[in-house]
This record gives structure tokens, C-alpha cells and sequence, in this order.
């Protein structure tokens, strides 16, 4: 059985997306299936970092960008030349579709349109190019509360040809019950199907400058001074030295790849964020979490994507929207991560189902 798993390969160095895409292949090839990643849009800015880099070799002229960046965007080339199985078909206008028995489309935001900015993505995430009988879902999350008026007759048309539909959150159920008038299931996402200690095997240690125990924050949003005072308060009460992982004013930890990125999560000693798959991969190693709504202007509302996790998985006392003094979500999930065992087995009887397997 061969599967093309058609998700969102970031151009940039974003953490979730690299990991998650793991994860994809993973849970696909457990089941027995050759998987494939079926890449959707080119990266322009990874060939301008390509020509600066040579012209700084060849002529010593300082074109190269910064080498902090430089070195964490070859580690997630690295990572992902290593790790995953990344064809360029679809962007390069061939239909693949006689080759593989299934498409796969997920996980991350694949349904939301607003990110749409070519024709071809809509072709590509809603699996336009194959038959509707080699169509699955494997989470598709819409990342949004609701989907625009004008979206709504492409997305009704489509995916009332799969057989069988699946969602990432909550907050997508009643939208694809409007469009179809089926029932979809939430599923979890595929990072959570792996557990800590596969998770653990791809990691890699971190010289962390300290040397102490740490507060990492990653954020995705703005952080505005409130929030930033709130969280140094909260370290100098529990002595915790803060460390931030997208902070370029942190040259030690701003390198960090997808595999570095899990051994600073790993050995937190809390971990503050408003990143869904931050947040996920803090309740994996158990660690002590602060989940906080996004703060960024001008962007439709996501924090639904976190809400649903925590939700699902009985934490939902530790979203909050700032960070306020007092208030501290211990590193020990026991209740979740039996619940967490469970959706793992419902998410992989949905997969099963969708790929007409028998269970084992």
C-alpha cells in the first residue's frame, strides 16, 4: 500500500510543522503503508540563503545571513532531508494519482484557506487531483472558528467526496457538519500518537547556557510587556532561569533544530507558550505548562486548536490569559495521559477504517 500524505511543509523553521510531518509518516507506515510526503509549494527564501552563502565563500563579501539563522535553517533542512520522504510532483505539475492507493491530507492547518495564496493549494489540500474513493483525512485542522462565506461552496463540493471525514479540533465538527451534513470525528493530532519515550530517540541534547533550571518560552504571537513581566515574576518566585526559544537575542538557543527543539521541552522546568504543538509536546514529557491565547493583531482567532487538546485531555485549567501570579499547572498528567492512550487507539481504528483495513 503505497500513501501520499499531502500536508503543509513550512518554507521557514517552524517547529510543529517539521515535527508533526514526522509524525504523519510514522502513524502511516505502522500501518503498513509506504508513505510518501507530497510537498505543495516551493521555497524561495531557502534559495536566496543558498546564493548569499555561496557568494560569501567565493568572495568573502558578508551576504550570508546571520549565522545563527543560517545554522537553524540547515538544521531543518537536515532534519528533514533525513527523516522524511519528500517528493515535488505536485509542484512540479504531475498528477500522481495512478501511482499511490490513498492521499492523506493533514495535519496542521491544511483547511485554512486564508493561507491559500495560489490556486494550486486548493487543488492540493482539498485532494482535487485524485479520485474521491483515494481520499482520507488524517486531522485536517481549519485553524479558524468559522470558514469564510465564499470558501464555503468549494469545501462542500469537495469534501463531501470523502468516505469518510475526520477533524483535528472541536471547533471543526459543526463546521464540516454544515458543509456535508456528516459527522466527523476529532482525532488527535500525529504528534501525539507517538509517545515520550519514541519522541526522546529523535531528540538531541542541548548545552543549555545556564546550566540551571529554566523557564522556556516559545512563542509564535507578540509578547507584550504584561506578558513578559508576568512570566520573569513567575521565574524569580520558583528560581528559574528564563530561556526563549524564538528569541534572536538568545544566540545559543535560537539555532535549535526540530530534534533540539524537543530536548529543551523535555528538560523544562515549565514551559510557557501559545503554540499548539509546544503546549502537545509539553504534556508528552509531562512537563509543567502555561498555555496563553496568542497575542497578535490582525489575525483570526486559533486559540481553539489548544482549547480542544486541553479540553480532550482534561487540562483546561491551565489556559489563562496572562500570566498571572499564583497559578501553576504541575508536570504530572496521569488522568491525561490515560485519556491520551485511548484517542490514540480511536484515532488509529479511524485510519484503519479509512484505509479499508482489518483490525490487527
Amino acid at each position: 500500500m503505497k500513501i501520499g500524505l499531502v500536508t503543509i511543509v513550512s518554507p521557514g523553521t517552524n517547529y510543529g510543522n517539521a515535527l508533526q510531518n514526522y509524525a504523519a509518516e510514522q502513524v502511516l507506515q505502522r500501518l503498513g503503508a509506504e508513505v510518501c510526503t507530497l510537498r505543495v509549494q516551493w521555497n524561495p527564501s531557502l534559495s536566496g540563503l543558498y546564493c548569499k552563502r555561496a557568494i560569501n565563500r567565493l568572495t568573502g563579501c558578508k551576504l550570508s545571513p546571520k549565522q545563527a539563522q543560517w545554522r537553524q535553517t540547515c538544521r531543518f533542512l537536515w532534519f528533514r532531508k533525513k527523516h522524511l520522504h519528500l517528493r515535488d510532483d505536485l509542484l512540479r505539475g504531475k498528477n500522481p494519482a495512478a501511482e499511490f492507493d490513498f492521499f492523506a491530507v493533514g495535519s496542521d492547518q491544511v483547511w485554512n484557506p486564508l493561507w491559500w495564496d495560489t490556486p494550486g493549494k486548493r487543488n492540493h489540500f482539498l485532494l482535487q487531483f485524485a479520485p474521491p474513493e483515494k481520499r482520507i483525512c488524517m486531522a485536517p485542522s481549519f485553524g479558524i472558528e468559522e470558514l469564510p462565506e465564499t470558501w464555503k461552496p468549494v469545501f462542500a463540493r469537495e469534501l463531501r467526496q470523502f468516505e469518510f471525514l475526520s477533524c483535528r479540533e472541536r471547533s471543526g465538527v459543526p463546521i464540516l457538519r454544515e458543509l456535508t451534513g456528516r459527522e466527523a470525528e476529532v482525532v488527535l493530532d500525529p504528534t501525539l500518537m507517538l509517545d515520550a519515550a519514541e519522541w526522546r530517540t529523535l531528540a538531541r541534547p542541548v548545552r543549555v547556557p545556564t546550566g540551571q533550571r529554566y523557564l522556556l518560552t516559545c512563542f509564535l504571537g507578540d509578547v507584550s510587556p504584561e506578558r513578559r513581566n508576568g512570566i520573569q515574576r513567575l521565574a524569580n518566585e520558583r528560581h528559574l532561569t528564563v530561556l526563549e526559544l524564538q528569541n534572536e537575542a538568545f544566540p545559543a538557543l535560537y539555532p535549535s533544530g526540530p530534534q533540539e527543539f524537543l530536548y529543551l521541552i523535555d528538560h523544562a522546568a515549565l514551559v510557557c507558550t501559545d503554540s499548539f504543538h509546544a503546549a502537545a509536546f509539553s504534556i508528552l514529557f509531562q512537563r509543567p505548562l502555561w498555555v496563553m491565547r496568542r497575542e497578535q493583531r490582525d489575525m483570526p482567532e486559533m486559540f481553539s486548536r489548544i482549547t480542544s487538546l486541553l479540553t480532550l485531555l482534561h487540562l483546561d485549567g491551565c489556559a489563562v490569559e496572562m500570566a498571572p501570579d499564583g497559578l501553576f499547572l504541575a508536570g504530572n498528567y496521569p488522568e491525561a495521559h490515560t485519556v491520551l492512550n485511548a484517542e490514540r487507539e480511536k484515532s488509529m481504528d479511524f485510519l484503519r477504517k479509512s484505509l479499508h483495513l482489518t483490525q490487527p
